[in-house]
C-alpha cells in the first residue's frame, strides 16, 4: 500500500549540480517549436530546487531539505530548524511533509498568520482550490492510508466528512474545493464543493474501478489516471496518449495535460487535438497559483556557455526557448550592469577560480534572481535583487552602504551557502518580507546580517569574537506591514559569544514583529538594555535555547520586553545572567508593560532574582528555579504549577519520589548515562531526550555505546525512523535504504536513469536469475514498486 503513495514524490531528489527552473507550461500546441514556457516572474531557477509547486507565488525544497519561497507581499515563517521532502500550496496557503513524515501546514489571511506541525505522520497531501480565499486546509493521507483534514480547525470544522477506509493516493482541484481519492481495493472516491451541480459527477466517479497509481484534475473536475503499466485513461474522452510515464498533471481548469517519462522526456495533449513533445528534460510537475499552467522544473535548460570580459553581455541574452542561460566564466573581472541585470532576468554565474573571477556588481537595476557559485563578488553600493543564491563565494561588500536588497512589495529569498562576507558594510542583507538562510557562511568584519521583517536562518556559521556593535544588533526584525509580519530566527550550531551593543546584540525586534526563535546559544554578551534579546511591541516565541553569562548595564541581563510584548520561552536555560558591579541590570528577564510565559525552563544564579516585572505579568510552568530567591514573591509572578524550588541547584526531586535527583544519581539509584544532572526517566518523561524504542534509555545513550545504529546520523536510531517511516526500509531488512543505496544499480554513487534503464530490461523478468539486482523491493517481482523506489532515491548516496 506504502509504495503506491509516493508516486506524487517521486523524481524528488537531486544530484549535486543545479538542477534547472520552474517555468510554467501553457497548452500544448499542433507545433512543438510553438510550445514554449511562460517564465515571467518565476523565481526559483538557480536554488537547486528538487521539489517545488507553483508558477507565480512559488515554493521549492532544496537539495538540503530546506523549504523556500516567494508570494508578493505574503511573509515566509517556515522555520529552517525543519527539513522537508514534499511540498503543495504557495506561501499564502501550504504545507510541506517533513523528513520525520509530519506535516507542518500555514495560512495567511491578510490578518493574521497561523501555523502548526501535525504529530500525525503523512506519505502525501494535497490542496484544493488554492485561488479560494477560504480554502486555507490541506488533506493528507495518513501513513496507515487513512484520510485526514490538515489546517486550523476553525477552517476544517465546517469541511464534508473524508470517506472512510484505506486509500493509496489523493488529489485535489486548484480551481473548485473537491478532493478524489483512490482506496486499497482500486476504486475511486470524489466529495466536496457540489455547488457547480457536480453531485450527479460523484455518483458517477465513487465505486469506479482503476488501476491507477497517482492522478490528477483537469478541466473542472474530471480526473485523469496513472496506471500500473504507464499509459493514462480519464473520467471523460480525453487523455493522455503514448508512455509509459512515471508522472502525470494537468491543467485544473483546461483540457492540457502532461507526462513524463522515465528519461525525463516531457509529453503534453490538449483535448483530444494536440500532442506535444518538448525537447529537453523535465521532473517534478505540479499546479501553481494559476491553475491556468502547469509547473515543472526544467533540469537541462541552462544551455551554459563560456565567457570573458569582453563577451559578457554578449552571450546572455533572455531568449524564449531558453528561460535561464547559464554563463560558466573563465578567469577575468566582469562588470555586471543594468543592461544585463534586469527585472526580467534570471542570472545564473558558475565560475571555476574564486580568487581570479571576480563580479563587480554595479547600479540599482537587479535581476528577479542572481545565482552566484564559485566567484568573489564585489558590491559597492546597494543591489537590489527579488532573489539571491551564493554558493562557495567570496562577497565583499566594500562600503559601509552595500548591501543586498531584497526588493521592498516581494517575498523574496536569500540563500548563502558556504560563504565569506566580509567589508565595513553595515548591513548585508534589506529586505521587507521575505526569507535569508546563511549556511555555513563565515562573517567578518559584518555589523548587522538582516535587518527588515521576514525569516533568518544563521545556521552552522562564524562569528568573530568580541564584536561591539554600538547602536547596531546582528538581527533587526521592523515591520511596517499593516498586519503584523510572522516570521524565524533560527542559529542552529552558531556560536554567539561576548558581542555588546546598545539594545539587544544578538536579536531586537521593534513594533510590530511576530517571530519564533529557535536554537540560541548566547554567552558573555552585553548591551544597556537586554544583554542578548530587546523586544519593543513584539510577539515572540523562544525555543531550545541557551543564555548564559549575559548582562545588562541597566535591565535585562538576558531578555528586555517592553511596551506590550509577548514573550513565551519553552525549553530554555537562563544560568548565571549577572551584572557586573559596576552595571546594575537584575534578573535574567526583565518586562515592562508585557507578559512572559517561561515553560520547562532552567533558572539558575540569575542575580537575586531569575526575573523583575513592572506591570507585567509572569508565568511559570513545570520550570526549575535554583539559587534564585525569591523566586515567586513579586507582585505579577504567577506560579502555573510544577514548579520547583531549590536553594542548590543540585537540590532537585524531579520524580518527586522524596530524594533529591543527584544523591540517587550518587548512590546508584537513578541512571543518568547522559551525565546531564536528571535521571534519566526524568529526561523521558519531560522530554529532554527520547526513547522512540521504548526500553526506557535515552535513544542518545543508545547511539553513544553502541546498542542503536544511526547509519545516516541523524542522531535518531534507525530503528525508530523504520518505526516511524516504514518506506524508510523498503525491503524491510532493518537497514536504512539510504545507507544501502540499493537502488545504485552500477554501483557508481548516483541513483540515476542509467540504472532505471537496467531496471526496466528486467520488467517482469524472473527475479531467481540474472534480474536479481533488479528487485530492490525484495518482494519476488520486478514490478512498478522497484520503479517507484529507485524515483524517490534518485540523487547521490
Amino acid at each position: 500500500m506504502f509504495l503506491t503513495t509516493i508516486t506524487t514524490l517521486i523524481l524528488c531528489q537531486s544530484d549535486l549540480e543545479p538542477t534547472g527552473s520552474v517555468v510554467g507550461i501553457r497548452n500544448p500546441t499542433a507545433n512543438p517549436s510553438d510550445a514554449r514556457f511562460f517564465t515571467t516572474e518565476t523565481c526559483a531557477a538557480g536554488q537547486k530546487l528538487r521539489n517545488h509547486s507553483g508558477v507565480y507565488d512559488w515554493l521549492g525544497i532544496t537539495d538540503d531539505g530546506l523549504l523556500l519561497g516567494s508570494a508578493g507581499d505574503y511573509p515566509n515563517a517556515i522555520p529552517s530548524h525543519l527539513r522537508f521532502t514534499s511540498c503543495t500550496g504557495s506561501l499564502r496557503k501550504g504545507g510541506g511533509i517533513t523528513t520525520d513524515g509530519r506535516v507542518y501546514w500555514w495560512i495567511w489571511d491578510n490578518v493574521s498568520f497561523k501555523s502548526g506541525l501535525t504529530e500525525e505522520r503523512f506519505v502525501q497531501i494535497v490542496q484544493s482550490s488554492l485561488q479560494g480565499n477560504d480554502y486555507g486546509h490541506l488533506l493528507g493521507l495518513s501513513e496507515q492510508g487513512q484520510l485526514q483534514y490538515i489546517g486550523d480547525e476553525s477552517l476544517i470544522s465546517a469541511l464534508p466528512p473524508v470517506p472512510e477506509g484505506y486509500y493509496t493516493t489523493i488529489t485535489g482541484s486548484a480551481q473548485y474545493p473537491w478532493y478524489a481519492a483512490v482506496s486499497t481495493q482500486g476504486t475511486l472516491h470524489a466529495w466536496g464543493d457540489t455547488s457547480h451541480g457536480q453531485g450527479s459527477l460523484y455518483d458517477q466517479i465513487n465505486g469506479q474501478l482503476v488501476d491507477w497509481t497517482s492522478l490528477c484534475t483537469f478541466s473542472g473536475y474530471e480526473l485523469l489516471g496513472l496506471r500500473r503499466d504507464g499509459t493514462t485513461e480519464s473520467t471523460s474522452s480525453y487523455t493522455l496518449s503514448g508512455g509509459p510515464y512515471i508522472e502525470i498533471h494537468a491543467q485544473p481548469d483546461g483540457n492540457g495535460m502532461f507526462g513524463i517519462k522515465a528519461d525525463g522526456t516531457l509529453c503534453g495533449a490538449s483535448g483530444g487535438e494536440y500532442f506535444t513533445t518538448y525537447p529537453g528534460t523535465f521532473k517534478s510537475l505540479s499546479t501553481g497559483e494559476n491553475s491556468s499552467f502547469v509547473s515543472v522544473l526544467q533540469t537541462n535548460d541552462v544551455n551554459p556557455v563560456s565567457a570573458n570580459p569582453s563577451n559578457l553581455d554578449e552571450v546572455y541574452e533572455q531568449s524564449e526557448d531558453i528561460p535561464n542561460r547559464l554563463i560558466q566564466l573563465e578567469a577575468g573581472t566582469y562588470d555586471f550592469g543594468s543592461n544585463t541585470l534586469d527585472n526580467y532576468n534570471q542570472v545564473r554565474i558558475q565560475g571555476t577560480d574564486k580568487p581570479n573571477c571576480i563580479i563587480r556588481l554595479q547600479g540599482e537595476s537587479g535581476a528577479s534572481l542572481l545565482s552566484v557559485e564559485n566567484c568573489t563578488v564585489q558590491l559597492s553600493g546597494g543591489f537590489k535583487t527579488q532573489n539571491f543564491y551564493f554558493e562557495n563565494c567570496d562577497i565583499q561588500l566594500l562600503g559601509v552602504d552595500a548591501n543586498f536588497q531584497l526588493e521592498s512589495g516581494n517575498s523574496g529569498t536569500a540563500v548563502a551557502k558556504n560563504c565569506t562576507f566580509s567589508g565595513p558594510s553595515a548591513t548585508v542583507v534589506k529586505k521587507q518580507y521575505g526569507s535569508s538562510h546563511f549556511l555555513g557562511c563565515i562573517f567578518q568584519d559584518i555589523q548587522t546580517i538582516l535587518e527588515g521583517a521576514g525569516a533568518i536562518a544563521v545556521v552552522d556559521c562564524v562569528l568573530p569574537q568580541n564584536l561591539d556593535l554600538g547602536q547596531n544588533s546582528l538581527i533587526e526584525l521592523t515591520s511596517n506591514y499593516p498586519y503584523n509580519t510572522a516570521g524565524f530566527v533560527d542559529f542552529h550550531e552558531t556560536e554567539l559569544t561576548a558581542i555588546a551593543g546598545d539594545r539587544g546584540p544578538i536579536l531586537r525586534c521593534d513594533s510590530p514583529v511576530t517571530t519564533d526563535v529557535w536554537n540560541v546559544d548566547v554567552s558573555n554578551c552585553g548591551a544597556i538594555f537586554g544583554g542578548a534579546f530587546w523586544f519593543n511591541n513584539a510577539d515572540v516565541e523562544i525555543n531550545r535555547s541557551q543564555f548564559l553569562q549575559n548582562q545588562a548595564e541597566l535591565e535585562g541581563n538576558a531578555i528586555y520586553a517592553q511596551n506590550g510584548s509577548s514573550v513565551e520561552i519553552f525549553d530554555c536555560s537562563f544560568v548565571q545572567n549577572n551584572s557586573n558591579p559596576k552595571w546594575d541590570g537584575t534578573g535574567a528577564i526583565h518586562a515592562h508593560y508585557s507578559v512572559i510565559d517561561a515553560v520547562e525552563c532552567l533558572f539558575s544564579s540569575n542575580g537575586e532574582v531569575p526575573w523583575y516585572p513592572v506591570s507585567s505579568l509572569i508565568y511559570s510552568l513545570n520550570s526549575y528555579f535554583c539559587e534564585n530567591d525569591p523566586v515567586f514573591d513579586y507582585p505579577g509572578i504567577v506560579d502555573l504549577g510544577g514548579n520547583q524550588v531549590a536553594d542548590n541547584c543540585d537540590d532537585f526531586d524531579c520524580n518527586a519520589n522524596g530524594s533529591f535527583d543527584d544523591e540517587e544519581i550518587e548512590n546508584g539509584e537513578a541512571a543518568d548515562c547522559n551525565f546531564n544532572g536528571i535521571p534519566d526517566d526524568c529526561d523521558i518523561e519531560n522530554a529532554f531526550e527520547t526513547d522512540c524504542n521504548g526500553n526506557l534509555i535515552p535513544d542518545s545513550c543508545d547511539l553513544t555505546d553502541g546498542s542503536l545504529s544511526d547509519c545516516d546520523s541523524n542522531n535518531i536510531p534507525d530503528v525508530c525512523t523504520i518505526l516511524e517511516t516504514p518506506t524508510a526500509d523498503s525491503n524491510q531488512d532493518g537497514i536504512l535504504d539510504a545507507c544501502q543505496c540499493i537502488t545504485d544499480i552500477n554501483s557508481d554513487g548516483f541513483t540515476d536513469f542509467t540504472d532505471l534503464l537496467q531496471l526496466l530490461s528486467c520488467w517482469g523478468s524472473n527475479p531467481e536469475g540474472v534480474c536479481n539486482f533488479a528487485d530492490v523491493s525484495e518482494d519476488g517481482a520486478i514490478d512498478f514498486a522497484d520503479v517507484l523506489i529507485m524515483l524517490n532515491d534518485f540523487g547521490p548516496c
